[in-house]
């Protein structure tokens, strides 16, 4: 049966993998290139190595059809170079062998790494079987990414949509293929570009999203007018291509995707509110006083308070914390005054990018615990990582030095895994190689740690930008630095030589200013930045020197990643530019060129092309081909030449030339997946024959136990020389334990998960007792309410009452007081001298009522007693007199002229005056008139008598008399009476005006 390979060349024609060319050097590799790309092949394959070229423009190949094409294709016929076809192979690989796999893609900023990263996920996520737990995972990993994009993507001079963090996200998938989970993790995010802008550059699209989608409610009550980019300071104009609308649509997705990974409603809006706090900090600015108590002072502008309120923070805090540097020494804060309006602007500049890296942070972990990776153990998984590329702007400060470190890094790495692990793998096993010269970048990676180094020695003191200066030149002896002018430094990277500004690498390294904001985040009354604050700073720590800087944990970040890099396969993507104007068909010969080299594409294709792709060793080799041979031979280098000197002799349709093998001391090198395949095609068909024959004579055994070695099975280029191929056995016992392994999980898990409700309807139950003991202390404090309003209304009603009392009782007293004007002032003649008719006796009354009916009879003229101070005229009428005083003893009746008030201020006033007057009268008569007979004490129990009852009984004209007898006694005598209160001034002054009458 003869089988028929494809030549490694595309469906139109094209060369399509570098290792295949007949004259390989640079041109070669140039021009395979630069025609490929002429007809829109922007793939091209170094054996597993892919090179991708970015078009700068939509491609039609990445529709489902392509997948489809990719996904079906079997091992025999290797569809064309293609980020699929990466995704693919690295796939197969993790589901077969059950190990984790690694996809790195490296090259300049702006090259495409972000977007293959991103294409291959597609992939994955289409091809990946479906399942309830897959189809959510998947979501969750299509969430995480577009909220990454929309934190952490910014527009530079060299990329329009960069990504300015660097990630690994794992991809675990179980034995079935499926993919179960995941994890994230971020390497130095560039938190600067929150407030330092070059020219050409936006900050992240977050902030754009949001001024373009945010709702009523949220540009009502946080200040966001729309279209209103130009009036915040770290944005400027905006310069993303794409419109307000694909903003406002990204914002709403973004506002979906929090969603997806468990973000709460209310925590979203929170999220929202620090963004733009974030954005109105940026507009606080200061000036310079004349005082030296306090020199700096934040200058009047409502961004201050509208900062201050969306950051939940007062007006006070913020002020104070802006305008003070904190150093924590011993464990003691340490505070002073900033002296100048540049030191307050670093510390409002930290407070913005700290915030804005707890947001991140914040979202990067929720997205971790939705993908519950912790859970997956040690199931395998496809890393990809993506780190920044190589970066040489106008001006490259400690931002860019940091991306061009973690460039170089990576790109160290890959040499270190491609170049330099194959190679040595060659010498160890005693294999005839001719070695390949490429360039080597570990002195620049060693100067770039010991400035790192230094810089983390140097940060925190109060002059450390003058410090580092003065120790740049101790690196002078690397042959990749120089010193330049001023305050700058040269260094000579992998893909060219940058010129940085080191004024500020220490102040930007140190975040001197970081615990003294996480404190005062820690105080904020929004529950998110609080919550984030308290689990992002250690605030119970207070010393200093436990405080890591930045490139501290840059390089920890970093380190892990390495090494993860290390411990499995790695396969690399290659990604070049065009040109460095980012226009479409354009390929710029020194530019591709000048990557070629510093990418040493060429030492790789050499490489692969000379060197052995497939190294398995005789453990695993002879078994499985041992039925070629009579008597099965030792697994050992002898052993397996014999076995493959016997198959190429044997194999008569197919032929294997034995250049394709080199024998190690413990393993066989094969050259290409080509021969792997030819040799099992050969064993395929041996084995069909020696079956049938077996079958004929009625054995029904398996002629063959051992495990296909397929790409698979095959052991890597990277793995460690001398690492043996697992056996069928060890894999059953390793699936036994990890079946066991996973019983117990899920035991544990079920375990826990029944805790965990437990806890829950215990916490449920304590709710509702509390809910309940709530509600009843709500319902007897609100009887209490209603029965304190009801107490207060009847209070009310009693004090209406009593005024309208008061009020009634002051009415009385007014017309009491007019009845005596009316009384004491008559028209016709002077008062009548009043008396008090409670102190009248019966007789009394019964004698003025006697005199009253007299009167009316007989109507007489009333004459004069000698011995009274008054005369009553003949003329005047005396019936109109008694109209008069019938009048006002009606008057006198219905008014109760004799109440309480009257007696009082009778007491309290008259009788002093009338002591007074009654002394000066007495004296002066005295002297004048005769002396009247004294009444005898026989007489003073009828003038002490009620007034009242005398007028009832004896009435008006008895009331006369007793007034005439009073009247008769000498002064002296009726002041003595009216003091000792027998006859009252007011029975003798009304009294004495009606007689005068």
């Amino acid at each position: 049966m003869h089988a028929s390979y494809p030549a490694s060349r595309d469906l139109r024609g094209e060369l399509d993998d570098l290792t295949q060319s007949s004259h390989l050097n640079q041109q070669t590799v140039y021009e395979t290139l630069e025609r490929r790309y002429s007809r829109q092949l922007i793939y091209t394959s170094i054996g597993e190595i892919l090179v991708a070229i970015n078009p700068y423009k939509l491609l039609n190949i990445y529709d489902d059809n392509h997948i489809k094409m990719y996904q079906n294709r079997s091992d025999r016929s290797r569809p064309p170079p293609h980020v699929f076809r990466v995704a693919q192979q690295t796939y197969r690989a993790v589901t077969t062998n059950g190990r984790s796999e690694n996809i790195v893609p490296i090259g300049l900023s702006g090259s495409g790494k972000t977007a293959s990263i991103q294409l291959m996920i597609d992939y994955l996520n289409t091809v990946t079987p479906n399942s309830r737990e897959f189809a959510q995972c998947k979501q969750i990993i299509f969430a995480g990414n577009r909220i990454m994009e929309s934190f952490g993507n910014a527009r530079t001079a060299l990329n329009d949509n960069s990504s300015r963090f660097g990630k690994f996200l794992e991809l675990i998938h179980s034995k079935n293929g499926e993919q179960i989970g995941g994890r994230i993790s971020i390497i130095a995010m560039e938190r600067s570009r929150i407030s330092q802008l070059q020219n050409g550059e936006s900050n992240f699209r977050i902030f754009y999203e949001l001024i373009a989608g945010a709702s009523q409610p949220m540009r009502e009550r946080w200040d966001l007018p729309y279209g209103s980019i130009s009036k915040f300071r770290w944005l400027g104009q905006s310069p993303f291509s794409m419109n307000d609308q694909e903003m406002a649509q990204g914002f709403n997705l973004f506002q979906k995707c929090l969603a997806d990974i468990g973000i709460q409603d209310l925590d979203r809006w929170y999220l929202a509110e620090a963004l733009a706090a974030i954005l109105h900090l940026g507009n606080i600015r200061f000036g310079l006083s004349q005082s030296r108590s306090r020199p700096v002072f934040v200058e009047q502008d409502p961004s201050l308070d509208k900062a201050a309120a969306l950051l939940g923070l007062s007006r006070e805090q913020l002020t104070y914390s802006l305008t003070h540097r904190f150093a924590y020494v011993n464990g003691r804060m340490v505070t002073q005054e900033t002296q100048n309006p540049n030191e307050s602007n670093e510390i409002r500049n930290e407070l913005g990018e700290i915030v804005y890296q707890m947001l991140f942070e914040f979202l990067i972990s929720q997205t971790n615990v939705a993908l519950n990776g912790n859970r997956c153990g040690s199931a395998p998984s496809i890393n990809l990582c993506d780190i920044f590329g190589f970066e040489n702007l106008s001006k490259n400060q400690f931002e860019q030095f940091c991306v061009n470190y973690l460039s170089e890094k990576i790109q160290q790495q890959m040499i270190q895994l491609v170049l330099n692990r194959e190679q040595r793998e060659y010498e160890v096993e005693d294999i005839k190689w001719i070695h390949i010269h490429y360039e080597d970048h570990k002195k620049t990676c060693s100067l770039l740690d010991n400035i790192l180094r230094t810089l983390d020695e140097e940060s925190g003191s109060s002059d450390s930008n003058n410090q580092f200066l003065n120790l740049l030149p101790s690196f002078d002896d690397n042959p990749n630095f120089q010193l330049g002018n001023g305050k700058t430094f040269i260094v000579q990277h992998w893909a060219g030589v940058v010129a940085y500004d080191a004024s500020e690498f220490c102040s930007r390294n140190s975040e001197i200013h970081r615990r003294s904001l996480g404190e005062l985040l820690n105080s904020s009354k929004s529950p998110l930045l609080k919550k984030l604050a308290g689990s992002t700073f250690k605030l119970n720590d207070r010393n200093e020197h436990k405080e890591k800087t930045f490139s501290t944990k840059m390089t920890e970040q970093l380190n892990r990643v390495l090494q993860k890099l290390a411990s499995s396969p790695t396969t690399f993507v290659f990604c070049l530019k065009p040109n460095d104007r980012k226009i479409p068909d354009y390929f710029d010969r020194n530019f591709i060129v000048s990557q070629i080299e510093k990418m040493n594409l060429l030492q790789i294709s050499q490489l692969k092309k000379e060197g052995y792709q497939n190294r398995i060793s005789y453990q695993a080799f002879v078994p499985r081909f041992a039925v070629v041979m009579d008597t099965p031979p030792i697994p050992n280098k002898e052993g397996c030449k014999q076995m493959v000197k016997s198959m190429a002799s044997r194999s008569r349709y197919i032929h294997i030339p034995l250049e394709e093998f080199a024998f190690g001391n413990q393993r066989i090198f094969i050259k290409t997946h080509t021969t792997l395949r030819k040799l099992e095609d050969f064993l395929s068909e041996l084995v069909h024959k020696l079956e049938d024959e077996r079958r004929r004579n009625g054995d029904h055994r398996r002629v063959l136990d051992q495990p296909k070695i397929t790409d698979g099975l095959i052991i890597k280029r990277f793995e460690q020389p001398g690492k043996v191929q697992e056996t069928k056995e060890s894999e059953r016992q390793k699936e036994k334990e990890r079946i066991r392994e996973i019983e117990k999980r899920e035991k544990r898990e079920k375990r826990e998960k029944e805790k965990e409700r437990d806890r829950e309807e215990k916490k449920e139950r304590e709710k509702e007792r509390k809910e309940r003991k709530e509600r009843e202390k709500s319902e007897k404090k609100e009887e209490k309410l209603k029965q304190k309003v009801k107490d207060e209304e009847k209070r009310e009603r009693h004090r209406e009452e009593e005024r309208k009392e008061r009020k009634e009782r002051k009415r009385k007293q007014t017309e009491n007081e007019e009845i005596q004007l009316k009384i004491e002032n008559p028209k016709n003649g002077p008062a009548l001298p009043q008396f008090n008719l409670k102190r009248a006796t019966n007789i009394e009354r019964k004698k003025i009522s006697q005199q009253r009916k007299t009167n009316r009879r007989s109507r007489p003229k009333i004459s004069t007693s000698t011995s009274t101070h008054f005369q009553v005229e003949n003329h005047i009428d005396i019936s109109k007199f008694q109209l008069e005083i019938e009048e006002k003893r009606r008057i006198l009746k219905e008014s109760q002229i004799l109440e309480k008030s009257l007696e009082e201020d009778e007491k309290k006033a008259e009788n002093l005056k009338d002591r007074e007057k009654d002394r000066e009268i007495a004296e002066s008569e005295d002297n004048n008139s005769p002396k009247s007979p004294e009444i005898s004490p026989a007489q003073l129990p009828v003038l002490n008598a009620p007034v009242e009852k005398r007028m009832k009984k004896k009435g008006e004209a008895a009331l006369l008399a007793d007034a005439n007898k009073y009247l008769s006694l000498p002064s002296s005598t009726r002041a003595t009476n009216r003091r000792r209160g027998t006859i009252s001034s007011m029975f003798a002054g009304r009294f004495f005006n009606l007689n005068s009458t």
